[in-house]
């Protein structure tokens, strides 16, 4: 017991794991708190006080954005880098995986340069985009596995969309040539 000269606030106890050894005690509290409903049973507290997830979400995410292309005048440096500072300027959080072996001028410091890798699916399926600003395009094997993934698409009016199940506000957006 605390003796009665003394103030001090409720001292509460936060209990993060099931009650696995029967040695295990809880500290003396003037309330115990578990992380679940499953640990407070765990200690044969029914009736105690549980709350889930103790960390509040994160409302800031940034968007994840994946390229694979080569940086080059045609295949859009120049809109990737102004894309980026546009999405910036604007307060969008973001951070840009760029899939390419040559250097990238002006990238901002939301932008990774990754290295080339035989298989990106894994980062186009947990992108938010993948963006592809090219001048024009032939066939683009990252515009179509991000469609096969259901992974939206940010791409400039490039001719062979129209080859592909795209439809703009469905499968992503269409921006123009000049961002």
């Amino acid at each position: 017991d605390v003796p009665s000269v003394f103030a001090y606030e409720p001292r509460i106890q936060m209990v993060h794991a099931c009650k696995t050894n029967k040695a295990w005690r809880i500290p003396e509290s003037d309330r115990t708190v578990f992380v679940s409903y499953t640990a407070m049973e765990s200690w044969g507290a029914k009736g105690a006080t549980f709350i889930h997830n103790m960390i509040a979400p994160a409302d800031d995410k940034p968007l994840i954005l994946v390229s694979a292309t080569r940086v080059s005048d045609e295949k859009g440096q120049h809109r990737i880098v102004e894309f980026g500072r546009l999405l910036k300027s604007k307060g969008v959080k973001y951070q840009w995986l760029l899939f390419t072996d040559l250097p990238i001028k002006g990238m901002t410091e939301d932008m990774v340069q990754m290295p080339i890798v035989s298989d990106i699916t894994a980062f186009i399926k947990s992108a938010d985009y993948v963006v592809h600003l090219s001048d024009i395009e032939a066939w683009s094997y990252v515009i179509i596995e991000s469609l096969v993934n259901n992974t939206p698409v940010i791409t400039t009016p490039i001719t062979m969309l129209t080859e592909l199940a795209f439809e703009p506000g469905k499968n992503g957006y269409v921006i123009p040539f000049n961002v």
